[in-house]
C-alpha cells in the first residue's frame, strides 16, 4: 500500500471514529430509545471467499461461527422506528488448508502439506436502521451501514516435497492487513419478551476488498488484494432502555 493510500485509509478511520464518538457523547436527553443486542452466528463464505480454486483466485474459506454487539440509538425528534445503527462484529473461518494443498499439489506437481490457519474478520459500521412492526410483539428490522473491515489472517506453514520425499520448500507465509471499506446489509426478526427485552433472529451480509501484504521467508514481500462476503445468521437479545 502507498503512501497515499494510507494516509487515506487513516483520515478515513479518524472520520469514522469521530462519527462514532459523537454519536456516543450525545446527552441522553436526545434520545428517545436505545437498544443493546449481543449476538451469536454462523458464518457462511460467499464467493471467492469461498472459493476453493486458486485460479478464481479463491481464499478457500470454510464456514465458522462469530460474536457481534448492535446499538441501535434514536432521537426524539426522529421518526418512529428510525434508528441509527452501530454493528461490530468478529468472525473465524478456518482455512480449507486440505483443499489448498491438493490444489498446490496438481499446479506445482509436487506433495505439498498447508498448516491450519484462520480468516478472523473485524467488522464495524454506522448506518441506518428501520424497525417496522408486524404486530404488538414482532417486528422486522432492516439493517444498513458502512465502515471498514479489518481481516486478520493467521500465519501458515507451506511445505513442498519431490518424488523421493525430500522436503524442498518450507517457508511461513506471514500476512499484513490494513483496514478497507465494507457495508452491511441484513434483516432482523424481533420478538418481544416484555418492555425492555427483545429476543430475534437475523441475517447479515458483509463485505469488502482487502489489501494484502505477503511475507514469504526471505523472498520479497507480495502485495495482492482478495474479496471477503459473507453471509452471518443467528440469534441476539436485546435489551432497551
Amino acid at each position: 500500500m502507498n503512501k497515499k493510500t494510507h494516509r487515506l485509509a487513516k483520515h478515513n478511520i479518524k472520520t469514522f471514529g469521530i462519527a462514532i464518538v459523537f454519536l456516543f457523547s450525545l446527552p441522553t436527553t436526545n434520545f428517545g430509545q436505545n437498544k443493546y443486542a449481543m449476538g451469536f452466528f454462523r458464518s457462511f463464505p460467499t464467493g471467492k471467499y469461498k472459493s476453493t480454486s486458486l485460479s478464481n483466485s479463491g481464499s478457500f474459506a470454510k464456514n465458522g461461527w462469530g460474536a457481534e454487539f448492535e446499538d441501535k440509538a434514536r432521537a426524539n425528534a426522529w421518526p418512529m422506528g428510525f434508528y441509527m445503527l452501530f454493528h461490530l462484529s468478529y468472525q473465524q473461518n478456518q482455512l480449507d488448508n486440505v483443499a489448498l494443498q491438493d490444489d498446490f499439489t496438481a499446479s506445482l506437481g509436487d506433495r505439498t502439506e498447508v498448516a491450519e490457519a484462520n480468516y478472523n474478520p473485524l467488522v464495524v459500521t454506522l448506518g441506518p436502521y428501520f424497525e417496522i412492526p408486524l404486530s404488538k410483539m414482532t417486528y422486522l428490522g432492516i439493517k444498513t451501514g458502512i465502515g471498514f473491515m479489518f481481516a486478520n489472517i493467521d500465519s501458515f506453514v507451506i511445505s513442498v516435497y519431490d518424488t523421493q520425499g525430500n522436503k524442498v520448500f518450507n517457508e511461513l507465509l506471514d500476512f499484513k492487513t490494513s483496514p478497507n471499506f465494507s457495508f452491511l446489509l441484513g434483516l432482523q426478526f424481533g420478538l418481544k419478551l416484555s418492555h425492555n427485552m427483545e429476543m430475534g433472529c437475523f441475517a447479515d451480509y458483509s463485505a469488502g476488498r482487502q489489501r494484502v501484504k505477503t511475507t514469504v521467508g526471505t523472498l520479497n514481500n507480495i502485495q495482492s488484494e482478495f474479496n471477503l462476503a459473507f453471509v452471518n445468521t443467528g440469534l441476539n437479545f436485546t435489551v432497551s432502555f
